[in-house]
């Protein structure tokens, strides 16, 4: 799975990546780094070394999938940056919560324009995003619900809402997903339902969650009995689990 390939260091899915998917895997979760750390220098540098020393590595086939996966990342993080660095203006770098803000919002952005990218793909950048909110001294209950918003959307585009799904509704510092919960309307609230209910409805979803992706799960389901969502027997037994 990706998200372990990138995030997940004592995952076997980690080991494996960097055993053989260098440098593909490196350069991917170092870009994915300086977005989360909001440096483009570095981000730019990153990209530099992935295109000029990298680009023309041979890959084994029997990791054909994850490579491709890796690649669509690597390459929306090249489109991303193209734009950025043409269209934000100079000053902005100069002020650090500006410029965390403008990386969070014209990822963000783009992710909505995008026809390429897998839900895994769009999980693991829209995961990147989530250290900005610490970055930020206002706002961050809006950068934080738009993330939500996107990874929502693209759960219900790619009717998907497995793992990915608990690691996009995931928490970070002090919020969490029921804040959002709170705000939201019918529409999000039943694509959050449907999340918790998937996942709860399969012995080998649960099986794929560690325990603060299952902490957060709770959470949601909370959230969403206190605005009145029924859930079955086997699905109340299991998250009690939790």
């Amino acid at each position: 799975m990706l998200y372990e390939v990138l995030y997940e260091t004592g995952s076997e899915n980690y080991s494996k990546g960097e055993i053989h998917l260098l440098p593909l895997v490196s350069d991917t979760r170092r870009a994915l780094k300086a977005i989360s750390d909001c440096d483009i220098k570095k981000l730019q540098n990153v990209l530099y070394i992935a295109e000029k020393e990298h680009s023309n590595k041979k890959y084994n086939e029997d990791y054909k999938v994850m490579k491709e996966k890796l690649q669509k990342v690597l390459n929306f993080i090249k489109n991303f940056y193209k734009r950025f660095s043409e269209t934000v203006d100079k000053n902005t770098l100069k002020a650090p919560e500006k410029m965390a803000s403008a990386i969070a919002g014209n990822i963000i952005n783009l992710i909505a324009q995008d026809d390429q990218l897998g839900l895994e793909e769009i999980a693991a950048i829209l995961h990147s995003l989530k250290p900005i909110v610490g970055r930020l001294s206002t706002d961050t209950d809006i950068l934080m619900s738009n993330i939500y918003f996107a990874g929502l959307d693209a759960c219900e585009k790619h009717n998907a809402f497995g793992k990915q799904f608990a690691i996009i509704i995931s928490s970070r510092d002090n919020w969490s997903i029921d804040q959002f919960i709170r705000g939201c309307g019918p529409r999000l609230d039943k694509i959050i339902y449907n999340g918790i209910s998937s996942i709860l409805g399969s012995k080998k979803e649960i099986k794929k969650l560690d325990g603060k992706l299952k902490k957060d799960l709770k959470i949601a389901y909370k959230a969403l009995v206190e605005k009145s969502y029924k859930f079955s027997l086997i699905e109340r037994y299991r998250i009690s689990l939790f």
